[in-house]
């Protein structure tokens, strides 16, 4: 059986280059130091790169939103091997804005990558289904599109937080937190999902202009 790679352009070809790197990397970092969750975690982008790989000429991704992934990919590995004073940069308080206690603390890196990170999915959905639904003719009115690219992007940032319940139920050693810290994810991803539908939204109307 004969594996054939997609042809790729040139940003494409940079972005899985650095991509492929990095993550040899951090599986190897990550099973040394016995780390299971983030073990867990950089098989899974493993997985999710290679599907990405296989499907890039149908996804046909800007250059934006494929080096967002790559570099959301990256910080979130980053944020797992990171250690300030014997702190994981995971739990590091990276903006005192509101911190009431336990885990209801504003802003924390994990917060801002599920921002970000679902930021760019809802953005990469916007780019997919305008390509296979208005591919011949621009609608006129993109509010119902925008509405299920919403709910969409967050339902797949959703099944992240599932990923992440895999490692902190069976190895404990997660501490990806309890149902507060799981609802504020969920909060940033929402409002993630949001602001990409605001930036395509801006920048539709203004090419429209």
């Amino acid at each position: 059986m004969v594996i054939k790679f997609p042809r790729l352009k040139r940003y494409e070809l940079y972005a899985v280059i650095v991509s492929f790197a990095y993550l040899l990397f951090f599986v190897y970092y990550f099973l040394i130091r016995g780390n299971n969750e983030f073990s867990f975690y950089s098989m899974a982008l493993v997985i999710i790169f290679f599907v990405i790989l296989f499907n890039i000429r149908r996804m046909n991704l800007s250059p934006f939103v494929l080096w967002g992934f790559v570099i959301m990919g990256f910080m979130h590995m980053f944020g797992g091997s990171i250690y300030i004073f014997g702190e994981r940069l995971y739990d590091v308080l990276s903006i005192g804005l509101i911190n009431l206690g336990d885990e209801f603390v504003l802003l924390k890196y994990d917060q801002i990558i599920h921002f970000a990170s679902t930021f760019f999915v809802s953005v990469a959905l916007f780019e997919i289904l305008t390509q296979v639904f208005y591919k011949d003719k621009k609608p006129k009115n993109y509010s119902p599109l925008y509405l299920i690219i919403i709910f969409a992007a967050f339902g797949i940032a959703t099944f992240n937080e599932i990923i992440e319940f895999v490692p902190g139920y069976f190895w404990g050693d997660a501490g990806v937190g309890g149902y507060v810290n799981t609802i504020l994810d969920l909060c940033f991803n929402f409002l993630g999902a949001g602001a990409g539908i605001l930036f395509v939204s801006h920048f539709r109307d203004k090419d429209k202009d």
